[in-house]
């Protein structure tokens, strides 16, 4: 999740064009960098430069009304990018385990050096989950008798 929101503020914050490399080389600005800087220094109030990025908008056959969907689109595109990975973060980090269990029982197995062990395993997918789930509930081997890890 914190690799999604650090993606996103960096793709964010490099959106708008270099005044200097503007005034360098209008044409290597992509046309994203472009619109980004007409809304910045419009908001800005930054005259000049809005009327010079204007006219590079202009000779490449675009208007400000042009960039203004342009950036509104993006805008959402990126809510949108935000929104599906807090819902997929949310839905893989359920607290330990056990995603797409409802209930959890507990498990008697053999560990690899022979001991038994018990541990908490959703009923529905058999994996393995926190052992808080199983808290309260009963230590029998009901669910998956057997000493052996299936």
């Amino acid at each position: 999740m914190r690799v999604l929101i650090y993606a996103v503020v960096l793709a964010l914050s490099g959106c708008a064009a270099n005044k200097g490399k503007f005034y360098n080389s209008p044409a290597s600005i992509n046309t994203w960098s472009l619109c980004r800087s007409m809304a910045e220094s419009a908001s800005a109030g930054d005259t000049q430069y809005f009327y010079d990025l204007n006219a590079e908008a202009q000779r490449r056959g675009m208007t400000f009304s042009d960039c203004k969907t342009r950036n509104a689109v993006v805008e959402v595109g990126v809510a949108t990018v935000v929104v599906l990975g807090i819902v997929a973060a949310a839905m893989s980090g359920r607290g330990g385990g056990g995603g797409g269990d409802t209930s959890w029982a507990w498990d008697n197995f053999q560990g690899q050096d022979g001991s038994m062990l018990w541990a908490c395993r959703g009923r529905q997918t058999g994996q393995f989950a926190d052992q808080w789930r199983c808290s309260g509930l009963p230590m029998n081997d009901f669910t998956w008798p057997g000493p052996y890890v299936r």
